[in-house]
């Protein structure tokens, strides 16, 4: 009967701490859970401010030498039929633009991301003033608008796909005639 009475002293006490830990292991992955939400949240916020910097203090102003603070080294993307690595070879894709259209300016429309992902979406105004895609310069004022996706690693592009409006690109400087896009003979 002792045994009885010590065990039914016991059981509560050992019920009870089951309990208790239990409640604090929920508290800990509960607290856990918030805690990468936050951190992924900080992530998301900066590399959106890594796409931002790249169209407002990079792009718009021609400063290339930014290049090496927002593409990773590991970058690699097709580029016209050719894998292009690296800050070097990114630099490569906007000089051809930036050639073709010196005064183009970028306007950010909206950026979504998640994870190491960012969405851009991308207006550009700029005149044809030097052959681009092989046309010679027109003198027109080009709008072009386009969707970019980038992923990010360490704060750095490492990826990214552009989604622009060629067609209506060649079609204002005049490479390509309007009619043909629907088929129409002049």
């Amino acid at each position: 009967m002792k045994n009885i009475g010590k065990l039914l002293v016991c059981v509560p006490v050992l019920l009870n701490t089951v309990v208790l830990t239990a409640q604090q292991s929920e508290n800990l992955r509960t607290n856990t859970l918030e805690n990468q939400n936050k951190m992924n949240t900080a992530q998301t916020e900066k590399n959106k401010e890594v796409i931002r910097k790249l169209y407002t203090e990079c792009l718009n102003t021609g400063n290339l030498a930014l290049l090496d603070q927002i593409i990773s080294e590991d970058y690699v993307t097709d580029y016209k039929g050719r894998i292009v690595h690296g800050p070097e070879g990114y630099a490569v894709t906007v000089r051809e633009v930036l050639k073709g259209f010196p005064d183009i300016r970028f306007s950010l429309e909206g950026l979504i991301a998640e994870g190491n992902m960012v969405t851009a979406r991308w207006k550009s105004e700029g005149t044809h003033k030097n052959t681009f895609f092989g046309v010679p310069a027109s003198g027109k004022r080009v709008v072009n608008r386009a969707t970019a996706v980038y992923e990010l690693k360490n704060g750095k592009v490492v990826k990214n796909h552009v989604y622009p409006d060629r067609l209506g690109v060649l079609q204002q400087i005049g490479a390509i005639p309007e009619s043909a896009a629907f088929g129409k003979s002049n």
